[in-house]
């Protein structure tokens, strides 16, 4: 049989933790953004102090300037992780197609 086997393992388990941790820093990007969302909506609050509305300005606008930065990063390990999943695909794909190819010729080959 030809040398075509290949050590998957380190491909599965980044498969498997890349797409579940991008999602896990999506979701930590949506719930800051659902805070600084919440944090503006008190900006029109009546009968705040000027310093509390400053402050609830602060921390919207410094949670909107993390959180998208954050997000992308997530939707970028999502898609790594379907990369690296085709990419294994692709692998056992050539390595089925090898063993055929090796095998075919002594399975038709007529026996005496």
């Amino acid at each position: 049989m030809p040398a075509t086997t290949f050590d998957t393992r380190r491909e599965d388990r980044a498969t498997r933790l890349l797409v579940p941790f991008g999602l896990m820093i999506v979701m930590a990007a949506a719930a800051a953004f659902i805070v600084a969302g919440l944090y503006t909506a008190d900006t029109f609050a009546t009968g705040i102090s000027p310093s509390e509305l400053a402050r609830n300005h602060g921390v919207a606008a410094s949670t909107a300037a993390w959180a998208m930065p954050l997000a992308l990063t997530g939707v970028a390990a999502i898609f790594s992780g379907i990369a690296v999943a085709l990419a294994r695909i692709r692998i056992s794909i050539r390595g089925r197609r090898d063993a055929f190819v090796y095998s075919l010729p002594r399975i038709l080959q007529p026996t005496n």
